[in-house]
């Protein structure tokens, strides 16, 4: 037991000396005052009376050390146990933990962020000008939804292939459908029964106006994301007065204009219209 309270107390006070050394460099920072420098002291006192008590402890578990250094253990409260000391330095860090906070709250509004977690995310990486982590956070945000979007893009290809392969598999190889079906697959990348119902008469219309739906919307969302990041640059929530994607009239028309090109479609007999649409292109009779 005493093995253990040496090794975990001596690890938990490196750290803690580690914290204390690294956080001498908030008091340099842009956007101090008064305020957050002695919010920053408290935070400071706190770890290091943590960092303290758990070099003591550990120190005191030592065999050599208490019998050659009684008075050390006899410093502690009697209360001072493996039970109750964990408790007590949760409650220290807590008390440290707000007030750094607190400190950086007042530091980012003195720096002119209004939002507190944007500061936050701006410190740990750095940044104290509000201009610059917006442009950052804009291209992170940016490079986010790119990779998802990717990473759909390629679920859905993959599981795209994987459905049309199997399909053509199971038709008889020397039937003519096996041989129009891998030509129109090898040359459209989508299955036969789909391409031959896009371009129906009754179909074709419907498709374009599909594509067209998704070119509004696709413009729509993209209006909607440059106000709400104009709206977050100005210190405005974007989601302020019941503001919404859900509830943004351009959003709503091209998403109702969307459902009702499917639904034709549907109609129609096209069974995988994720797989066809930018793959295949109609012309419209006038």
């Amino acid at each position: 037991m005493k093995k253990i309270q040496f090794f975990v107390y001596m690890g938990f006070g490196l750290i803690m000396a580690s914290m204390v050394y690294s956080y001498f460099s908030t008091f340099n920072e842009p956007g101090m005052s008064f305020a957050t420098v002695l919010l920053a002291l408290v935070t400071l006192a706190f770890w290091s009376m943590v960092m303290i008590i758990s070099f003591w402890w550990s120190i005191i578990a030592i065999p050599s050390i208490q019998e050659n250094h009684p008075a050390l253990t006899q410093k502690f409260p009697k209360f001072f146990n493996n039970f109750i000391l964990p408790i007590i330095i949760v409650i220290l860090l807590l008390i440290a933990g707000q007030a750094n906070v607190y400190m950086m709250n007042v530091q980012g509004k003195n720096l002119g962020f209004m939002i507190e977690d944007q500061f936050s995310e701006a410190k740990s990486a750095g940044i104290f000008n509000r201009e610059k982590w917006i442009e950052v956070k804009a291209k992170q945000d940016e490079s986010i939804k790119l990779a998802d979007k990717q990473a759909t893009a390629a679920t859905l290809e993959k599981n795209n292939k994987d459905y049309i392969e199997s399909k053509i598999n199971s038709l008889d190889k020397s039937s003519g459908k096996y041989l129009v079906a891998e030509n129109i697959y090898k040359q459209h990348g989508v299955w036969v029964d789909d391409y031959i119902a896009v371009q129906k008469k009754s179909c074709s219309r419907e498709f374009n106006r599909l594509l067209a739906a998704n070119a509004a919307s696709e413009q729509a969302i993209e209006y909607w994301n440059e106000t709400s990041d104009s709206l977050t640059r100005s210190g405005v929530s974007p989601f302020a007065g019941g503001r919404s994607p859900t509830t943004d009239p351009d959003i709503q028309r091209t998403s109702n204009d969307i459902r009702f090109a499917r639904s034709q479609l549907e109609n129609c007999g096209i069974a995988h219209l994720n797989e066809i649409e930018h793959r295949v292109t109609v012309q419209t009779d006038n």
